[in-house]
């Protein structure tokens, strides 16, 4: 019984008998030198990184803070108050910064939901002339709204987490996207404990905010309200309060290039509306416009330079290891059966929280790619490729994880290993552009993604699996249910190809999502560098005061703050 309660000593007395201890104690020695002079090298590498990284940003902030502080507006308080979610990224200051001139510009005072007092981002806005800051830390909860918790031990499934509200606000939704994201996986089908442990304390935190946004908006009573990531907690649960209100919401977003941002105005009306999409006015705007081969071979010539140089979404680095080929080095490289036509299913990132825009035909986008790629399998009349979403190796290192295979490789070897003949492969880290894939691609499958509009515009037949961003305006196909969308791959060769009328409302669409959407910047440098983790490349380009005040960009963004309309939409450009 004593040998059962305490093994470890016997086997010490087991080691010293056999005359083993010393030589044990030496190799535990010689590891111990090894594995501490691994991590004193990896320290020493961390911490000049660390130091780098921190000395160009203070380089940067103080060259900014200098222009900052000549352009800082002047004069009394107005009636208005404008909330700026500040995005707790360093590199995103410059243009957080430029938000707050453009809000103040149009008669806002602004308040920052930022870090306490002293924190940089704070002096730092200070330069800008914002006087008022408020953080989630400086909000005081009574009691009662902290039991809120005790709600959560009921939820025992994914569904149910996903249908939780709180105060009318959607925090099952919020608790989810944060989840997966935190846990970077695809479902939250795990065990009774794990879901437990993992999943219901992003519920706790999603009700703590919950509870906390109505005195943040009693504290501010704030008019207008600008924020990014409007997914995930705590923004998430501030976003949706806000339109309960019946608040002013905008958002913004980098654009599909450099330079450019995206600007959305929210209501009750627009909720689940992807913020990269066209209202109901952009797109009677975009139809109505006259339509020519110029503006089409502007379009065209956007989004190849775009994929060319790289810059096609340079925040996740989609496009730094890829290249253009031609039609012949693609059917080569992919060992395409040139007597059949060709299907591309378009994956997505399956922690994405982009179920927030519209309905879902599949429980989520790794439900809907196996079950995809099962009827691919079962199609052997069309080539198939599986092109898993390039932003996988980008955002993979940012957390540390590099040879790991992506979450579709993973759930590719759980649910279908192997794959016939007829179905190909493409890896994240593929050599051929996007761009360059479409030379071959017939039909593009996708849920809601953007090259849903890039592959409609250039003739591709689309069929889509979700709703909200660019389905029902007349150029995809849209089915009513999942067995609908997968009767339609079993007979996907059938499918006619696009209209010459499809064609055009499909660019017309392309035109006003990347040409007249995007805000140009020139005030701001708005990039990644082309790294591996395509860090951050933002920084104020403005030398002085009157080329600040005098900008287009900036003249641009607070006329349209001080518009009405849901989109950013410029000019035609002819």
């Amino acid at each position: 019984m004593k040998l059962f309660l305490h093994p470890q000593r016997y086997l010490l007395q087991l080691c010293w008998f056999f005359g083993l201890t010393h030589r044990l104690h030496r190799i535990y020695r010689s590891f111990r030198s090894c594995l501490n002079q691994k991590l004193r090298e990896s320290w020493v590498r961390t911490a000049a990184l660390n130091q780098r990284i921190q000395s160009q940003i203070n380089e940067q902030e103080t060259q900014d803070k200098r222009f900052l502080s000549l352009i800082a507006p002047t004069g009394q308080e107005s009636k208005r108050t404008a909330l700026l979610v500040h995005s707790l990224s360093i590199s995103a200051l410059p243009l957080e910064a430029a938000l707050c001139w453009a809000l103040q510009k149009a008669g806002y005072d602004v308040v920052v939901l930022s870090g306490r007092e002293g924190d940089k981002p704070t002096a730092y806005f200070r330069h800008i002339g914002v006087r008022h800051f408020i953080s989630w830390e400086d909000i005081s909860l009574p009691m009662e709204t902290r039991l809120a918790r005790n709600r959560t031990p009921a939820i025992t499934t994914p569904k149910e987490l996903f249908r939780h509200e709180f105060n009318g606000i959607q925090t099952g939704r919020y608790a989810t996207s944060t989840a997966l994201r935190a846990l970077r996986i695809g479902s939250l089908q795990l065990s009774a404990k794990q879901f437990s442990k993992m999943v219901i304390p992003c519920l706790e935190e999603s009700i703590f905010f919950a509870a906390m946004a109505p005195r943040l908006l009693s504290m501010v009573n704030p008019s207008l309200i600008i924020s990014q990531d409007v997914g995930y907690t705590p923004r998430g649960q501030l976003f949706n309060l806000a339109l309960n209100r019946g608040i002013d919401t905008i958002t913004w977003n980098n654009g599909h290039k450099d330079n450019t941002l995206i600007l959305k105005r929210y209501s009750r009306n627009n909720a689940d509306v992807h913020p990269v999409s066209l209202s109901d006015a952009s797109w009677l705007n975009v139809r109505e416009m006259q339509w020519t081969n110029k503006h089409r071979q502007q379009l065209l010539k956007e989004l190849e330079s775009s994929y060319a140089d790289g810059s096609w979404y340079s925040e996740v680095g989609t496009h730094f290891q890829s290249h253009m080929h031609s039609l012949d080095e693609v059917k080569k490289k992919l060992a395409l059966n040139p007597k059949k036509k060709t299907a591309v299913i378009f994956s997505h990132m399956f922690w994405d929280a982009t179920f927030f825009y519209g309905e879902d035909l599949f429980e989520n986008y790794q439900d809907w790619f196996i079950r995809t790629v099962d009827a691919a399998c079962k199609n052997d009349r069309l080539n198939w490729i599986i092109k898993v979403h390039p932003g996988n190796v980008v955002k993979n290192k940012r957390i540390g994880i590099g040879a790991e295979p992506s979450l579709e490789i993973q759930a590719l070897d759980q649910e279908i290993q192997d794959l016939p003949q007829h179905v190909k492969l493409m890896l994240p880290e593929t050599d051929i552009s996007t761009f360059s894939l479409y030379q071959v691609t017939d039909y593009a499958l996708t849920v809601r993604g953007t090259i849903g509009i890039e592959a409609a515009a250039l003739g591709i037949r689309v069929l889509t699996a979700g709703t909200g961003r660019y389905d029902q305006k007349g150029f995809t196909i849209d089915s009513e249910s999942s067995q609908d969308y997968l009767d339609r791959l079993s007979r996907l060769e059938q499918i006619r190809e696009m209209t010459d009328l499809e064609r055009e409302l499909a660019e017309r669409f392309a035109y006003g999502v990347f040409i007249r959407r995007p805000l140009q910047l020139s005030t701001i440098r708005l990039g990644s560098h082309r790294d591996e983790t395509a860090s951050p490349n933002i920084k104020i380009t403005a030398k002085t005061a009157s080329e600040w005040t005098s900008a287009t960009d900036m003249i641009e963004l607070y006329q349209w703050i001080m518009s009405a309309d849901e989109d950013y939409l410029s000019q035609v450009r002819r």
